[in-house]
């Protein structure tokens, strides 16, 4: 689970019972087609299962610019191998 999502206080970190059942209903009207009846079932088990994450934005923004950092246009383009990766995409 990445950092910026964070477990609630005194909360399960597997989806409560009602998310379950109401994704494995949603799963039984997809599967039979009947796609109007699936869909608030799908929707009900999100909203369960949501409420039991938090997000917090400053730590995703801090996660993402460590991984930008770390993963930089010199990293990812430069020197002989990605330089013949790139070379081999072009199709030099």
């Amino acid at each position: 689970m990445p950092r910026c999502w964070k477990k609630k206080k005194d909360q399960p970190t597997i989806p409560t019972t009602e998310a379950v059942a109401a994704f494995a209903l949603g799963k039984c009207y997809d599967d039979s087609k009947d796609y109007d009846q699936a869909f608030p079932h799908f929707i009900a088990g999100c909203k369960l299962k949501r409420a039991k994450l938090s997000y917090d934005p400053a730590s995703a923004a801090r996660q993402f610019a460590t991984v930008m950092e770390i993963f930089d246009r010199a990293t990812l383009w430069g020197g002989p191998v990605a330089a013949a990766h790139v070379d081999a995409w072009r199709g030099l």
